[in-house]
């Protein structure tokens, strides 16, 4: 949206009187306060996307924000810098919001998680850890291919007691499993 100032510049004629030099100014006020409003909304409105811009509706950013090659801990990164750690103890399957959280096994029992189809974007990596004397299964949902590196088997792997792992999604439906105490 273009906004068109319409702040005119008409002065009081010297030697006016006070009423035709208050009227003056109080258009003149009025017609900034339109201006600034008129600029306000603009800002605050939907935007379009446009090629490396952030989209925004109202005052909250949505979308995907990229920034470029940044050092780590420069003035010019931001996000969140650390990794979320989620207990769990329990047969699960991995969820979309796991990604970039370190996954960890408590308790005693053996359990299962499954990397199901269709869920996550190439590039996706859960940290894994066997806290505990439980040992742990990656296993692959229907259509899911698991690897570790230096090996093209593709089978349900296990992530043995205090073992840690990261799972990387490398292709669509395609996941390698590398760490210490995978097997």
């Amino acid at each position: 949206m273009a906004v068109t100032p319409t702040i005119q510049n008409v002065k009081p004629v010297v030697g006016a009187s006070a009423d035709v030099w208050g009227g003056i100014i109080n258009d003149r006020i009025g017609e900034t306060y339109t201006d600034i409003n008129a600029l306000a909304a603009m800002t605050n409105a939907n935007e379009t996307a446009v090629t490396g811009a952030v989209l925004k509706s109202g005052s909250t950013s949505t979308g995907d924000q990229v920034l470029a090659d940044v050092a780590a801990g420069s003035q010019f990164s931001a996000g969140f810098r650390g990794v979320p750690v989620v207990s769990i103890d329990a047969d699960r399957t991995f969820l979309n919001t796991d990604s970039a959280k370190m996954i960890r096994l408590t308790g005693s029992t053996a359990r299962t998680w499954t990397i199901p189809p269709n869920v996550f974007q190439v590039g996706t990596a859960i940290p894994l850890r066997s806290y505990s004397t439980g040992v742990l299964t990656i296993a692959r949902g229907v259509g899911v291919t698991l690897t570790t590196p230096g090996s093209n088997t593709n089978s349900n792997k296990t992530l043995a007691n205090f073992g840690f792992a990261s799972l990387i999604q490398e292709e669509a439906n395609v996941w390698i499993l590398s760490g210490v105490g995978v097997s």
